[in-house]
């Protein structure tokens, strides 16, 4: 067998006078070893121990799931190992979609040349994590607790898997402002109207400070390379226009946040529904679903700035939508009021299809389809309007226009999926009123005046309208009424 090389070395510090202690970089592992202090020119490996890259015994692992960054980041204090186990199948039907896909991978990629440390395996978890805490000798893995059902069903495999193992489940907070099921009424039930909600997280909302958020000791220095990823999200044709439009990763995220605190945040509450103002919107989302960067930072960045009280509404209701998820782990398929399970839906695949591409004829529907494919993100007031079109005017089931936007939304989130999905149907937690069908051609009047969102994103050609607006909308009312009779 061929000699190993040692590609670089590095003293730390003598231990004696005849003796020199370092570590030395052997085929991307980390070797420790004495050289005498009388031989400067041979470096002789005398204890070759193989360590998990800079790191020596790290007393815990972070366990990354949607805590995707250096910065602000818990799991990751006093020296802990980062680890992301890829899984899909433990995922079932929600496995990261095409776009979300993408996204993960060149996030890990970005965030594994800040945590020179990080490691990328496949799963199963329950069998990976104990795995790699016996080989590296940590005795806990920390983790923030879900919300989504995979997830926890996950998380107490793990758990137990852990405890058979000896090694202790640490679980911290980041990914939301409020843990899973903290929220809740004097009675101990779930909120089911937003305003009451709000209220109480305003109540529990802490004043935040002002200090950046600390990086993880250790890993703030890049490194030249990545941790390989590929496995991750095989590339894809229609993905890689994705990076014209976005820079995932903690950067990227940083970077939205100072663009829009300098400058959109102040008329947010004026803007924000505004389909031709593009840049009135954070552009965060996918960055928070990724956990790229943490609500509480962006809390204390926009925290007493003119316009900031419209914008932490909406991260509470992010909130209010994980929450519902976590009280209601149906909530995905199943309607959260029960008489909308008899919903007389009209099925049509040629329909659902033809709003998928874009092709319904209706032009605010159809450019906003064109501006998610495109990019993998559609503006919040066109979601709402492209929803109630495929739900009310076709008649299609919303599970299958969720399901849509699972697998092209790069900010795909389950919990504001569903939740979005069903507000809009009429079916959900304090949702629109079912007879509260959104006309498209006066939507495209009041927040695309001046028509540069229609002139963007429309397709050249548009095919003659699917539908009668005035008739789809009757035979919605008459749907409803059916299953209320």
């Amino acid at each position: 067998m061929a000699k190993p090389r040692v590609r670089e070395a590095s003293f730390l510090f003598i231990v004696r006078p005849l003796a020199r202690l370092g570590w030395a970089q052997v085929w991307g592992h980390t070797y420790l070893f004495i050289a005498p202090m009388s031989n400067k020119k041979c470096i002789r490996i005398a204890w070759p121990t193989p360590l998990p890259r800079l790191y020596t015994a790290p007393m815990a692992l972070a366990w990354l799931r949607r805590d995707l960054r250096a910065q602000g980041n818990p799991l990751l204090e006093d020296g802990a190992l980062p680890v992301y186990v890829h899984d899909p199948s433990a995922a079932g039907d929600w496995a990261p979609g095409g776009a979300s896909a993408w996204w993960l991978a060149r996030s890990l990629e970005a965030l594994a040349r800040y945590l020179p440390a990080l490691r990328v395996l496949p799963g199963p978890a329950e069998e990976v994590l104990p795995r790699l805490a016996a080989e590296v000798g940590a005795r806990a893995v920390r983790y923030t607790p879900a919300f989504e059902p995979w997830r926890r069903a996950e998380e107490a495999r793990v758990l137990s898997a852990l405890a058979r193992a000896g090694v202790a489940a640490v679980p911290t907070q980041g990914a939301y402002l409020f843990a899973p099921g903290s929220v809740v009424k004097a009675d101990g039930t779930p909120y089911r109207v937003f305003t009451p909600f709000y209220k109480a997280c305003v109540a529990l909302l802490e004043v935040p400070g002002t200090a950046p958020p600390r990086c993880a000791d250790g890993q703030r220095v890049p490194r030249a390379g990545a941790e390989d990823v590929s496995f991750v999200c095989p590339p894809a044709r229609w993905q890689a226009k994705l990076a014209q439009h976005w820079t995932p990763g903690e950067s990227g995220a940083r970077a939205a946040l100072a663009r829009f605190t300098q400058g959109p945040l102040p008329r947010y509450a004026a803007d924000r529904n505004r389909l031709d103002i593009p840049d009135a919107a954070s552009r965060l989302s996918p960055h928070l679903a990724w956990g790229e960067i943490s609500p509480q930072e962006i809390l204390t960045a926009v925290w007493g700035r003119p316009g900031a009280e419209a914008f932490i509404r909406q991260l509470i209701w992010r909130e209010f939508a994980a929450q519902m998820l976590w009280h209601f782990p149906d909530m995905p398929a199943a309607p959260l009021q029960p008489a909308f399970a008899r919903f007389p839906w009209a099925r049509d695949e040629g329909a659902l299809e033809a709003w998928r591409r874009g092709r319904t004829g209706e032009p605010l529907v159809d450019t906003a389809m064109a501006e998610l494919w495109e990019t993998g993100t559609m503006h919040n007031r066109a979601r709402m309007v492209v929803a109630s079109f495929l739900t009310k005017n076709l008649l299609q089931p919303w599970q299958d226009g969720q399901r849509w936007f699972w697998d092209t939304l790069v900010d795909a989130d389950l919990a504001n999926n569903a939740f979005g999905w069903q507000w809009v149907a009429g079916c959900g937690a304090d949702a629109a009123p079912y007879f509260r069908i959104f006309n498209p051609r006066t939507q495209a009047e009041k927040f695309d005046p001046t028509g540069a969102y229609r002139d963007r994103w429309a397709p050249a050609l548009s095919p003659p309208p699917l539908v009668d607006l005035a008739a789809s909308r009757a035979r919605a009312l008459a749907a409803y009424q059916d299953m209320r009779a």
